[in-house]
């Protein structure tokens, strides 16, 4: 609740302080640029903005949380909670190399609501222009070239975005059942203790990444 208020505050402060100095700047700096983009910054990026905070904040309470889970893996086993860390950080690395492209992704996305922002707002502006030389046709399929262009944009960084969980399971599960076989092999003993530590790994594995696709 406190968060959503939070967000809420900080989206209209957001577009208020944009919307207040662009009525503060000179008439011809706001004729040299695209006025799509800052329809664009206003309507979007304020939001984008805000939904940043929220990863960060996410970010930090599975930070928070991973920090407990590993102090609990080294009171149990120092050794094996060193040669996981070692293992999700290299998994971790893997995914980040593979995710990188999501980076890009975003910045097209931009690019593209921007110039669907100002094809709309030439189309609204010169209605009269548009209907007089029979030209509906033509911003119709301009129209739909732009958010063609936008919808594909995000699909592309929804599915590599979604990709991160999966992609984690998939490897950590089997790296981690690898490494409990082989202590297992080596000393039947210590059964319990194994199956407590893995107990935490279970219950860490999601908050790593959590930890992860929020960083993407």
């Amino acid at each position: 609740v406190l968060f959503a208020w939070l967000n809420a505050r900080i989206s209209h402060i957001l577009r208020y302080g944009i919307f207040h100095q662009l009525l503060s700047v000179s008439y011809s700096f706001l004729d040299s640029d695209n006025t799509g983009k800052y329809m664009n910054t206003l309507d979007k990026e304020t939001w984008q903005t805000s939904s940043a905070l929220e990863y960060l904040v996410s970010i930090l309470i599975n930070a928070c949380t991973i920090v407990v889970f590993v102090i609990l893996l080294f009171l149990i086993s120092w050794r094996l909670a060193i040669l996981v860390g070692f293992v999700m950080l290299m998994i971790s690395l893997v995914v980040r190399l593979i995710t990188r492209k999501a980076e890009k992704m975003g910045q097209d996305g931009i690019k593209a609501c921007e110039a669907l922002t100002i094809r709309m707002w030439e189309v609204f502006s010169g209605m009269r222009v548009v209907r007089a030389f029979g030209r509906e046709s033509y911003e119709k399929k301009r129209f739909a070239e732009g958010s063609n262009q936008v919808s594909s944009s995000y699909m592309k960084l929804d599915m590599f975005s979604a990709a991160v969980g999966p992609l984690y399971e998939v490897l950590a599960n089997f790296l981690l059942l690898c490494i409990l076989v082989i202590a297992i092999l080596q000393n039947w003993s210590d059964l319990p203790v194994l199956l407590t530590f893995m107990f935490f790994i279970f219950r860490l594995q999601p908050q790593m990444m959590q930890f992860d696709s929020n960083r993407v």
